[in-house]
């Protein structure tokens, strides 16, 4: 049917929108009126949804040699009419918005971009770069993180490289199963793995290492120096804070679950800092409005929120 629907030159025309039987009822089968005023081959005002079901009944009526010329219906032109109007603005549309683009690109300074789409052929045609800044290269892929120096090695001077290997790889979805002995069955998983950044680095390539840190509260930062960075980071001024109670709580009682697609939530991490918030407000330490509870994952997100709701009906965290 659908077949036939493309042969009498309807686009779009699915098989959902069709009777699924040929007693279907014609009078049920008015809506999205195409144009009252236009008649049928019988005289009567004609709607979209009739010409579907005219058509089911021409498929019919073909095997018995009686096929009517719905090319030759007034509605049917207007159908056409209009996707050649449609047809025509998105041409000029797109048209424009390609002018606008080049014009763009031709006009600008400065372009920032993923590493992938630096690779689009617009982009590369009308914009070349004397310098590329690469940032966090040490998360990407080594072919994606060369794409705008190799698209534009007549006109690159400069390349710039930032990142860091000691914080996340690139993200490799085709590693395969891993073997009894611990690696991978997709046997180039370890190379993908390997950015360009961390590849230059293990080469010895020349390269300046900024030692003071803007991201962490002074203090917090010293496990990450000693284990990563041999000791020497430093903390940058303005990261210190009149007081810091630090705590780490080691949940071993905890079990992982793995949602689907990936996200992860831990019911008693949940319950252990539900418990220490019940703790610190009733001691007096802080008050609710002090206290911020982050997460790196969605699921364990969405299961604290009934978990707070259920603690904000608690006598301590009304008083």
């Amino acid at each position: 049917m659908l077949r036939q629907a493309r042969r009498s030159g309807i686009e779009g025309v699915s098989t959902a929108d069709l009777p699924d039987n040929e007693d279907f009822d014609r009078d049920t089968a008015k809506a999205v009126p195409v144009d009252k005023g236009t008649s049928g081959l019988s005289g009567e005002a004609i709607s979209l949804q009739q010409l579907l079901y005219r058509l089911r009944k021409d498929a019919a009526a073909q095997k018995k040699g009686k096929r009517e010329n719905f090319k030759e219906m007034p509605a049917f032109q207007r159908c056409l009419e209009r996707a050649a109007q449609l047809k025509d603005t998105k041409r000029k549309f797109d048209t424009a918005y390609k002018s606008l683009r080049e014009d763009t690109f031709t006009s600008t300074n400065i372009v920032i971009t993923t590493c992938s789409n630096a690779a689009d052929q617009e982009l590369r045609s009308g914009y070349k770069p004397t310098v590329i800044i690469g940032d966090e290269m040490g998360q990407d892929q080594e072919v994606e993180s060369l794409l705008a120096a190799i698209f534009n090695v007549d006109t690159v001077k400069l390349l710039v490289l930032i990142g860091d290997v000691k914080q996340l790889r690139p993200t490799v979805l085709t590693k395969g199963k891993r073997k009894p002995d611990d690696s991978m069955t997709n046997p180039f998983t370890d190379q993908i793995q390997l950015s360009y950044f961390a590849r230059l680095r293990q080469l010895k390539y020349p390269a300046v290492m900024f030692l003071e840190q803007h991201r962490m509260v002074k203090g917090l930062s010293d496990p990450s120096s000693s284990i990563w960075y041999g000791g020497q980071l430093t903390d940058a001024p303005g990261t210190e804070l009149a007081r810091l109670p630090r705590l780490v709580l080691n949940g071993l009682d905890g079990v992982c679950i793995s949602e689907i697609g990936g996200s992860r939530r831990d019911m008693h991490n949940i319950a252990v800092t539900m418990k220490l918030i019940e703790d610190l407000i009733q001691a007096d330490v802080f008050t609710i409005a002090d206290i911020v509870v982050e997460t790196p994952y969605r699921a364990q997100g969405l299961n604290y929120r009934p978990a707070l709701h259920t603690a904000s009906k608690a006598a301590f965290w009304k008083d």
